[in-house]
C-alpha cells in the first residue's frame, strides 16, 4: 500500500489522517506545556530556526517543560 496518488492510492488515507488528529487531540489535552527558562533567539538564514542562546550550537531547538495533568 502506498500513500501516493493515482490507481495505487491507499483508500483509507483520509480516515488515517482523521484518526491521528483525534488521538493527538486527546493526548495533547492530558499534558501541560510551558517554556523552559532559557533564552531563545531566531537564527535567520534560508530557513529560520529557533536556537538556544549561549549553547554554542546551531541546531534548531525549543526547550520546554512537559508535565502531566491529572484529570480525575
Amino acid at each position: 500500500m502506498t500513500f501516493l496518488g493515482r490507481s495505487r492510492a491507499y483508500i483509507g488515507f483520509k480516515f488515517s489522517q482523521l484518526e491521528i488528529k483525534a488521538v493527538l487531540s486527546v493526548l495533547l489535552a492530558s499534558f501541560g506545556f510551558e517554556n523552559a527558562e532559557k533564552k531563545i533567539k531566531w537564527k535567520l538564514s534560508e530557513i529560520s530556526a529557533l536556537v538556544v542562546e549561549g549553547k554554542g550550537t546551531t541546531h534548531s531547538s525549543l526547550p520546554m517543560i512537559i508535565s502531566s495533568l491529572d484529570q480525575q
